[in-house]
């Protein structure tokens, strides 16, 4: 994969799909031996576009945990908060 195009990113993924879920129709690699499974070259302004589409769909009304909805992914999401609260609260000493 060509990482070297300044008007690509090379966009990882570790679940199978969910590349494909977030930019349907792009060509997926996967690479078993690679630390990010799954990856796909694609266009800067596509994604850029894509995640301004989903900022804009953030509704805090009801929160993240609700928003989960593979609850198979919960406990996953949960585990970086707390590696990410831990950092917070031992670099902050």
């Amino acid at each position: 994969m060509d990482s070297t195009r300044p008007d690509f990113l090379v966009v990882p993924g570790r679940v199978k799909g969910d590349i494909e879920r977030v930019f349907p129709g792009v060509r997926v690699i996967t690479d078993h031996d690679a630390d990010y499974r799954y990856r796909a070259m694609i266009a800067k302004h596509r994604v850029a576009a894509r995640l301004f589409d989903m900022v804009a769909g953030i509704d805090y009304c009801h929160g993240f945990k609700g928003s989960v909805v593979d609850k198979r992914r919960a406990a996953y999401y949960f585990d970086v908060w707390d590696s990410m609260y831990l950092m917070q609260e031992e670099l902050s000493r």
